[in-house]
């Protein structure tokens, strides 16, 4: 004899509201995720271009003001696509530590200012000077540190690969 229980077909349980908030959280930290990835390649890609082109116009060579300009406009592309890497980055590390996700955020901002104001002394004055990067890199380098120190902590990234970061800044 079959019983009223065993005769209806089992279904999975359905997905509650707390399941599907933890899916589409997950998914759109992995979309956020990628999307820094790719404003890093940019970052790379743009910054070696314009740094060349600056480094090309102020090399004595006889090259136009327009080397300068584009190369200034590729690394301030370069700079508003690393703001954009702390914003990004800034929402997927804050639950791992909120202040220190604000640093990363405040210093590539700051980065981001540097740089354009570089660009701005180049383009007006048209004159080199010599170590900029260094300048720059004060606020690069001391992100990167603060980046690489939360995702060790947070224990989103592997911990060679965090540790290659801290000692590599």
């Amino acid at each position: 004899m079959k019983t009223a229980t065993l005769d209806r077909p089992t279904k999975p349980a359905p997905a509650t509201a707390t399941t599907q908030s933890t899916q589409r959280q997950h998914m759109s930290q992995r979309k956020i995720a990628g999307l820094a990835g790719l404003l890093f390649i940019f970052c790379t890609i743009t910054f070696v271009i314009g740094n060349a082109l600056i480094k090309s116009y102020f090399s004595g060579h006889p090259s136009g003001d327009g080397t300068l300009i584009v190369g200034v406009l590729m690394e301030a592309l370069t700079d508003f696509a690393g703001a954009g890497i702390g914003v990004a980055m800034c929402a997927i590390l804050r639950p791992h530590g909120a202040r220190l996700s604000t640093a990363y955020l405040v210093l590539r901002a700051l980065e981001c200012c540097a740089l354009v104001a570089v660009g701005a002394y180049f383009v007006v004055s048209r004159a080199a000077w010599q170590d900029y990067d260094v300048f720059v890199y004060a606020f690069t380098g001391t992100a990167g540190l603060v980046l690489s120190f939360l995702l060790l902590r947070s224990r989103l990234v592997a911990r060679w690969l965090c540790m290659l970061g801290i000692v590599g800044y």
